[in-house]
């Protein structure tokens, strides 16, 4: 494909027979030569490569970013494109940004990761919207891209100097006054330029800057603007249920008494008003994360009945795992990763799910672990009194099975977006850096001198099926046909996903059958524990395994990295760690 670089005409870009880079529009070849046809001093060419034509456009931004380095050549660095924009008057603003990476550039390619996690991305803005935020929310986006990719050094080039100073010269200085003007007054923009600093300056990714005149907007993948209709807040009256007293692991229920009327509503608001109330109130946006194990009523629950909760109560932004999946640890790393307030998990953990079985709902905090005693106590404590919920008057038309963004206008002016993830790519990036995956590699195949090491994973038809197919069989290269029980089930096949030598007896006795099978392992509902089976079906209890794990710790990447600085167990469990 040709693409035609206009550097100096009615409008500048790059373009193409169909299709503008600059303007997004479809046009004509005689449209594009229009731009340049008849302007005096025009330049323009037609190159075979869309990065050609790019640089072609961008030769003064070109020529400043090799002055800024004198001991380094620039040209070898990935290029990264962002924008920001805002439309619309004071009250009906829409702010946007966007981060381009290019069409291919092998440059982005990691030797140490198993797949791309760049992507050119076209956002909403959350919160505020101002040209200037949505300018830094595009670096801060392209430079966390960066450091999930392992990549060490980028070059940013924005057509915003205020974003560049913000991250060169202002921020550091503000950040120095404590965050004051020269004249004493706060920094209005802290929240978003600490952000900017954390993610160019503190977060392992060197980032050169340079400044172009010509604004690239992104042809990726767009947000779903449901702005036609504003969706209204309605506040509904309820009565207390005496019963809501969560523990550590949440509030677990036979699935009937979820499905009474307000049982459910009542507990999300009481888990907001305790959990969030302060943060709330505040002026920064506020995000979480949704999912569950899988189990029966979790789609319903999410779409009817959370989902409108959490718009209707100011959360501006919901994570949710792509099909409502997400394990209990993937939820602890989204949260961390994307630096949440917290997410609310759907699950019953090990108990039976389906209509006449169990449901459960736990809050996890913002460090990514479940809540303290003193949140539980408040939701209880919230649970008793309440007398009223937040929510919408009409649903959401969403789609939690394809990943993407959605937009929502309230009739309180504000926006709330469902951004549907792979939890199932975020927690397999995380794991890549915990574990030696060539190593692994090399047990499971022939390359350690001895015959590949056979496994057999099940996940009893809970949530880490998809977990155990990405980590095992598509990275690590295990067969399909050891992952087995791998599809969440919303009953899970009718049986209990409690990891244990009576519910997964097949596990064991197909352990027992085939002496070729080296390990043997099964996960709860939930994900968050298993079950390790040795040769011959010989029982691995947790505390054996712990204590295995705390002997070998130099054969683990992590440890091995960061030390160790203690272990745990409960006074019932076997001394096995003591020794």
């Amino acid at each position: 494909m040709p693409y035609y670089a206009v550097r100096t005409g009615r409008s500048t870009g790059v373009f193409s027979n169909w299709y503008s880079y600059f303007t997004r529009i479809i046009v004509h070849r005689s449209e594009c030569e229009a731009m340049v046809k008849g302007f005096s001093g025009a330049q323009y060419k037609k190159f075979s490569t869309y990065t050609d034509a790019l640089q072609f456009v961008d030769m003064k931004a070109s020529t400043c970013a090799r002055k800024q380095t004198k001991n380094s050549n620039m040209s070898d660095l990935p290029v990264v494109y962002t924008d920001g924009a805002c439309v619309g008057p004071n009250s009906l603003r829409q702010a946007g940004y966007g981060v381009y990476w290019g069409p291919s550039d092998p440059r982005l390619v990691h030797p140490t990761i198993f797949f791309t996690v760049l992507s050119n991305v076209s956002e909403r803005l959350s919160g505020e919207q101002t040209n200037n935020r949505a300018e830094i929310e595009a670096a801060i986006t392209a430079a966390r891209q960066a450091k999930e990719a392992g990549i060490p050094r980028i070059v940013i080039a924005t057509d915003s100097k205020f974003t560049q100073q913000c991250a060169t010269e202002w921020g550091p200085v503000w950040e120095k006054n404590g965050w004051r003007l020269f004249d004493g007054k706060p920094v209005k923009l802290r929240e978003p330029v600490e952000r900017l600093l954390k993610a160019t300056r503190d977060s392992g990714v060197e980032v050169s800057w340079v400044t172009v005149s010509v604004y690239l907007l992104i042809p990726a993948r767009p947000v779903d603007m449901s702005s036609a209709q504003i969706l209204t807040i309605v506040t509904k009256p309820t009565t207390p249920f005496e019963d809501q007293k969560p523990g550590t692991s949440g509030l677990r229920k036979p699935t009937k008494t979820f499905q009474q009327p307000n049982y459910t509503e009542n507990f999300i608001q009481a888990t907001l008003n305790a959990a969030l109330k302060d943060v709330l109130a505040g002026p920064q946006p506020v995000r979480l994360v949704l999912g569950g194990d899988g189990r029966f009523f979790l789609r319903d629950c999410l779409e009817r009945i959370i989902l409108p909760i959490c718009a209707a109560n100011g959360i501006s932004e919901v994570l949710v795992g792509q099909g409502g999946i997400l394990s209990t640890p993937a939820a602890s790393c989204v949260i961390r990763k994307y630096s949440l307030q917290g997410g609310i998990l759907l699950t019953a953990s090990h108990n039976p799910g389906g209509p006449d079985a169990d449901f459960g709902i736990k809050y996890n905090c913002e460090n990514g672990g479940p809540s303290p005693e003193k949140v539980t106590n408040a939701i209880f404590t919230e649970s008793k009194g309440i007398t009223e919920y937040k929510t919408l008057s009409t649903p959401l038309n969403l789609n939690l099975d394809e990943i993407g963004s959605t937009e929502f206008q309230l009739n309180n002016g504000k926006t709330f977006r469902v951004s549907v993830i792979s939890s199932v790519k975020d927690y397999s990036q995380y794991i890549v850096t915990l574990f030696d995956f060539d190593a692994i590699k090399r047990l499971l195949s022939c390359g350690c001198g001895h015959a590949p090491l056979k496994l057999r994973v099940s996940g009893l038809y809970g949530v880490t099926g998809p977990y155990i197919k990405e980590l095992l069989c598509r990275q690590l290269g295990v067969p399909p046909e050891c992952a087995v029980k791998a599809e969440p089930l919303e009953d899970f096949g009718k049986g209990h996903p409690d990891p244990n030598l009576t519910y997964a007896a097949d596990l064991v006795q197909a352990v027992v059958q085939d002496p070729s099978i080296s390990l043997a392992a099964a996960f709860d509902g939930d994900g968050d524990r298993n079950m390790i089976i040795g040769r011959n079906g010989f029982f691995v209890s947790p505390c054996d395994s712990l204590a295995v794990i705390a002997d070998n710790t130099d054969a683990i990447k992590y440890f091995r990295e960061t030390g160790v600085h203690g272990c745990a167990r409960s006074m019932p469990t076997s001394r096995a760690l003591d020794r």
